[in-house]
């Protein structure tokens, strides 16, 4: 690269090689602009070192260039995920009220949530129903070529809020609409295999690819497929006594009472993730090729499995020569089994949802099992005397909030091991205490001695005593 000064010099000599500058080469106004063109040139520099940087994962900084890395590895980003929560529904009418799974609420906000399960609630009862902030829409598309890998993509407005995606596809063959399951990558298919894959584009769009007769089936001409969308806001959060209003016209009241029923919010619906974008897209891209989507190794289920359920807050896999030792003996039903213990906040159906992931993957002659943790709590007793500067009341609730981020059950920043000398760093990184004016025990159980146990702490039964 040209520093300032070379390039002065160097545009002076080109342009006193020029027939009627050869007098000019040493004026003042060929040195100002010298001086311009300098700057241009080295503007001009700076731009394409910055875009050659583009070219490496390392240094790339557009969105764009981030993209097609993600493009060219075959990696789908992580997409947003819904928040869940309870509402109460209460039925203050004279007729019983059946409502059907997939009925669609709206929140004052204007946020739509879907409640998944069937419900009938009584005359004057109550019942509480689980609703989940999702919208479906289907998008029919008619396959105009019948190629190898034919591609369907969606709108750029719905790819940032897409959750799952369902495919069914019409062949004309009398049939109707049957379902296609997802391979990802076309692993283990075969040329009949009903199958598809995703993908995301260097564009920002998410999009479907059929097999080229190989791997996966080719969807022929004048085929129609039904892509049914299940699109969520990501992050949102209603809380308690907000109510929801039923929308749509499948909302069955008997008697027509349709004002005489009220949803109201038990427990918060929060939760939920935004679609993978930024730093942590381009740090998952370092690491992809180690996992893609193979399910060999423990490191590649839990990858594959935070990927897909973002709310997971602890994870744990492990085989028979785990399983076996853990209980001290052989036994059969372990061989080819692999076992899946997660915690997810505010979602208690994670183990069911675990399975229906790993049972949509291709794998060969290996069983899953999930195993439901269970979580040891110990507590923590700290005393000491605060510096007479500091209302100990302050000081106390500084450390309980950090020992909450560092050990509690919900904390995406909790250690996974237990250690005094931990406990010791946090009280002393408040900066609260004189030297040696304090005392950390730790009382219960602080390691784990099962292969689905969390340890997490139980702030309600610890002690933190405080003086001045």
């Amino acid at each position: 690269m040209f520093s300032n000064e070379e390039a002065i010099e160097k545009f002076k000599e080109i342009i006193g090689q020029k027939e009627g500058w050869q007098y000019l080469k040493d004026s003042q106004f060929v040195n100002h602009l010298s001086v311009f063109v300098s700057w241009a040139l080295r503007a001009s520099q700076y731009g394409s070192e910055r875009a050659l940087q583009e070219h490496f994962l390392s240094t790339a900084l557009n969105h764009s260039s981030i993209l097609a890395f993600a493009e060219d590895r075959g990696y789908i980003p992580r997409k947003a995920s819904p928040s869940k929560g309870e509402i109460t529904i209460t039925n203050s009418g004279t007729s019983a009220v059946s409502i059907p799974a997939g009925q669609t609420f709206r929140s004052a906000y204007g946020i739509d949530y879907r409640m998944e399960i069937p419900d009938t609630v009584l005359p004057g009862a109550t019942a509480t129903a689980v609703v989940v902030q999702l919208l479906k829409e289907s998008i029919v598309h008619e396959v105009s070529e019948a190629k190898h890998y034919y591609e369907i993509l969606f709108d750029v407005a719905l790819t940032g809020k897409i959750y799952r995606v369902d495919v069914s596809v019409d062949l004309h063959e009398g049939a109707g609409y049957q379902e296609w399951q997802l391979a990802r990558l076309l692993q283990n298919t075969m040329p009949n295999s009903t199958v598809y894959d995703e993908f995301y584009t260097h564009t920002g769009l998410i999009g479907i690819r059929f097999g080229n007769g190989d791997f996966g089936k080719i969807v022929p001409l004048g085929a129609s497929v039904l892509c049914v969308l299940w699109l969520t806001d990501g992050a949102t959060n209603l809380q308690t006594g907000m109510t929801l209003t039923p929308t749509g016209d499948s909302l069955l009241i008997a008697g027509g009472e349709r004002q005489s029923i009220t949803f109201t919010v038990s427990s918060p619906i929060v939760g939920g993730e935004q679609l993978e974008t930024g730093d942590e897209l381009r740090k998952n891209l370092f690491y992809w090729p180690l996992y893609q989507e193979q399910l060999v190794w423990k490191e590649d289920y839990e990858f594959f499995l935070k990927h897909k359920f973002p709310e997971i807050l602890w994870i744990n896999v492990w085989g028979e020569t785990e399983a076996e030792h853990a209980i001290g003996r052989k036994r059969l039903e372990f061989i080819n089994t692999i076992f899946i213990s997660a915690y997810a906040v505010n979602n208690e159906s994670i183990g069911s949802e675990i399975m229906d992931a790993l049972s949509s993957v291709n794998l060969l002659n290996r069983k899953f099992e999930f195993v439901a943790p269970v979580v040891i709590p110990f507590m923590v007793l700290v005393s000491g005397k605060v510096s007479s500067k500091y209302d100990p009341l302050i000081v106390k609730s500084l450390i309980i909030d950090r020992l909450n981020i560092q050990y509690g059950v919900n904390s995406r920043s909790r250690k996974p091991d237990v250690l005094l000398k931990d406990v010791y760093a946090l009280v002393e990184a408040t900066g609260c205490f004189n030297d040696g004016d304090y005392h950390v025990r730790l009382i219960g159980e602080h390691e784990t001695s099962n292969l689905n146990e969390i340890i997490a702490i139980n702030l309600e039964l610890s002690t933190i005593s405080l003086t001045r």
